[in-house]
């Protein structure tokens, strides 16, 4: 990462699944952790057609490095069928409510969204950044703001989509 700074162009892509603690609560550690290899082999084909990087940070979080500016199609591409693999990974039940009764971080009963995909991207296409850390912080400010939205999304420092 430390040498991404010095790259002519970089898009860092910080993903994160939403709501995967709630999934892991209510279907247990085995399926969660299919979840991830799943969404991990979705990454993997969807970056290594970018011509990327893709890393595992842990738990559901992953860091992507592409070596263009080009990461709108990527990231349609991961959303799309991170949202074509949902239904295979709930019960009918809660598919057709769209959503879990589950306790929130502080034990309420609530109703919570079912798992979608969330995606922060960072580039050097109109900014620079002096080392990894800046890029990290910047990404990590970006995914707040894309966990914000309901459903599978990414949002970017460019147009904020």
């Amino acid at each position: 990462m430390k040498e991404i700074v010095s790259r002519e162009k970089f898009s860092v892509l910080y993903i994160d699944l939403d709501y995967f603690k709630t999934y892991n609560d209510l279907y247990g550690f085995a399926k969660g952790d299919q979840v991830i290899k799943a969404t991990a082999s979705i990454l993997q084909d969807s970056i290594r057609e970018a011509n990327g990087f893709l890393g595992h940070i842990g738990g559901d979080d992953f860091l992507a490095i592409l070596y263009h500016h080009d990461y709108h199609s990527c990231c349609n591409k991961i959303i799309h069928k991170f949202n074509q693999m949902v239904p295979s990974i709930y019960s009918e039940k809660h598919l057709l409510q769209k959503f879990v009764y589950a306790e929130d971080r502080f034990g309420a009963k609530q109703r919570i969204p079912l798992l979608s995909i969330s995606i922060a991207v960072v580039t050097n296409q109109d900014r620079t950044y002096l080392d990894a850390e800046e890029i990290v912080l910047h990404a990590t400010a970006m995914k707040k703001k894309c966990k914000l939205m309901i459903g599978s999304c990414y949002v970017d420092s460019v147009c904020n989509l």
